[in-house]
């Protein structure tokens, strides 16, 4: 399996909010990074139908957002309005850049990142994405209507 570290040498792309989800970062720890070689747990992706307010729209816009500091490697699976779970590009992104993911009209999605020094990680769950072992998070989108929904990776809780 190819590792974390191997592809945070990858990928690019820009300036805020309207409304965000926050993810602070966490160190990985040495077991950690030995588990990722030794077994790797599949998520399993939720996917939930809810009601919102129309208002001309019939979908969320998902963004991955960069709060940190440092350059990070975000990706996120999430459910397609085409009706499959899909993985997103992995984006390089600079301190306050942000990609355009996809649409979503699923409650869940799964987003995770790594500093691309490798110190950093985003997310508490491994799995396999793209043939890469990772760790994502199961968030959820907590919007009442639907738009635009940004999920910021900041590195706060670590200064």
């Amino acid at each position: 399996m190819k590792t974390l570290l191997t592809f945070a040498l990858l990928f690019s792309m820009n300036s805020l909010y309207s409304k965000t989800n926050f993810h602070e970062a966490r160190l990985l720890t040495k077991t950690e990074v030995s588990s990722l070689h030794s077994s790797v747990d599949r998520v399993l992706p939720k996917f939930v139908e809810f009601e919102k307010m129309i208002n001309g729209e019939d979908s969320d816009s998902l963004y991955l957002v960069n709060g940190c500091s440092k350059d990070i490697i975000a990706f996120v699976k999430y459910y397609s309005v085409e009706g499959e779970w899909t993985e997103s590009d992995f984006w390089q992104l600079s301190e306050n850049q942000y990609a355009y993911i996809g649409e979503t009209q699923n409650e869940f999605y799964y987003p995770g990142a790594l500093s691309t020094d490798g110190t950093l990680v985003w997310g508490d769950i491994p799995i396999v994405f793209k043939g890469y072992d990772v760790f994502v998070s199961e968030m959820r989108i907590t919007s009442d209507d639907w738009g635009d929904w940004y999920h910021t990776f900041t590195c706060d809780s670590l200064k």
